[in-house]
């Protein structure tokens, strides 16, 4: 999961493109991602799409 952290990053800060993940067909790992378990995601209903979550960053 590291390894993936490091490209959403990236795609956050707009060195990379965007990051797609799970998709109508496989929404699994969007869904660990995003889980209260994990949650290294979120859904932004402001701009619809998913934001990086980094408790470590302020």
């Amino acid at each position: 999961m590291e390894h993936v952290a490091l490209h959403l990053e990236r795609a956050a800060d707009g060195r990379e493109p965007t990051v797609q993940f799970g998709g109508e067909n496989d929404p699994s790992l969007t869904d660990w991602a995003s889980s209260l378990a994990v949650g290294v995601i979120k859904w932004s209903w402001v701009t619809g799409k998913w934001d990086l979550v980094n408790p470590l960053k302020p």
